[in-house]
């Protein structure tokens, strides 16, 4: 944006410049990760994990761009231990936002012996 200044003295001079002013975004977005879940395995020795997708807002009104999941599927099944999903957010000026949760599965059911399970 181009500001034109004009100074006029008491004789009438005139002088005017022009300044340039330039806004500068370097606020990154701000991304909130649903929160952590711990699961039990089921009778497949998986847990099924969904979660609501982050919320991101920006202070440019254009908003932001969401990727992701990285780490794991919305909706898959997870075998036992802790997997880490991954969501990052980059508004128009490249300023670039991630956050992190886990799932983790569990397995404190009692062996069984039978074939074809995992307990």
């Amino acid at each position: 944006t181009t500001v034109t200044f004009e100074l006029i003295d008491q004789y009438g001079n005139t002088h005017s410049c022009d300044i340039i002013i330039w806004v500068v975004d370097s606020q990154k977005p701000t991304l909130t990760c649903p929160e952590n879940q711990q699961l039990q395995v089921g009778i497949d020795c998986t847990a099924f994990a969904s979660w609501n997708q982050p919320t991101v807002t920006d202070n440019d009104p254009t908003g932001a761009t969401l990727a992701g999941p990285f780490g794991g599927t919305n909706g898959d099944s997870y075998p036992p231990g802790q997997h880490d999903i991954t969501y990052s957010a980059t508004d128009a000026a490249g300023n670039v936002a991630t956050c992190l949760f886990s799932i983790t599965v569990v397995d404190t059911l009692p062996p069984v012996f039978n074939a074809g399970q995992c307990h």
